[in-house]
């Protein structure tokens, strides 16, 4: 993925607009900060909403990415 812009910011993520490389297909990508145990919390509590979610006007997680700091997707 690369980069193009920061759309916002919240205490623990933030969201960037990216490009797929090779395809160019636009996406929205939320990275949450994880070291300290709100943040953790939070990731964890949005990350079991979205995979149980399913609807038209709900976005659709893709992938996850996570790091010792982060989590990513």
């Amino acid at each position: 993925y690369e980069i193009k812009a920061l759309i916002g910011r919240g205490r623990f993520s933030r969201v960037v607009r990216v490009e797929r490389r090779g395809t160019h297909q636009p996406f929205a990508i939320k990275m949450m900060e994880v070291e300290f145990p709100e943040g953790r919390e939070v990731c964890t509590t949005e990350l079991t909403v979205l995979k149980r979610v399913s609807h038209p006007n709900i976005i659709q997680m893709v992938e996850v990415f996570n790091s010792l700091t982060e989590f990513t997707w």
